[in-house]
């Protein structure tokens, strides 16, 4: 099974990472209320990072970034998260594309050319392109 990456907690302003994915219990009962997103990768197969903090002695959720929203155009939130387990997933065909994808977006976004080479750098190495998710092979097709 692979890592996932993990949601994180801040307590007494030192970060800790979770080993629970505490938010997918309450997501169980209200599936309609999960996050929408358009694709995963084995390292983040929730589609999004929780964040909470203790404040209070309360438990509070401070942010959830969905990794790959295409309506909500995250695509920059979703690229620390790749580079933190780059090393780990780097042979993965799905970590791969879908920081390809990432990348691209980005790139698009910003008319940044060194970027766009880099995520046709990472969508390059991707070895069986038909397992991918459809936005990802979508975004690459050759026009």
């Amino acid at each position: 099974m692979t890592q996932q990456i993990r949601d994180a907690l801040l307590y007494k302003d030192k970060e800790y990472y979770l080993n629970n994915e505490i938010l997918e219990y309450y997501f169980n009962e209200f599936p309609e209320r999960k996050p929408e997103n358009t694709g995963g990768f084995s390292a983040c197969w929730r589609g999004y990072v929780a964040f909470f903090e203790i404040k209070n002695n309360e438990l509070i959720i401070r942010k959830i970034n969905c990794l790959f929203n295409q309506e909500r155009e995250k695509y920059e939130e979703a690229i620390p998260y790749f580079e933190k387990v780059e090393s780990n997933f780097k042979k993965e065909d799905t970590f791969n594309g879908c920081y390809a994808l990432c990348l691209k977006q980005i790139a698009i976004k910003t008319s940044d050319e060194k970027l766009m080479k880099k995520s046709k750098k990472y969508y390059e190495k991707v070895k069986n392109k038909a397992g991918l998710p459809e936005v990802i092979k979508n975004a690459f097709k050759e026009t």
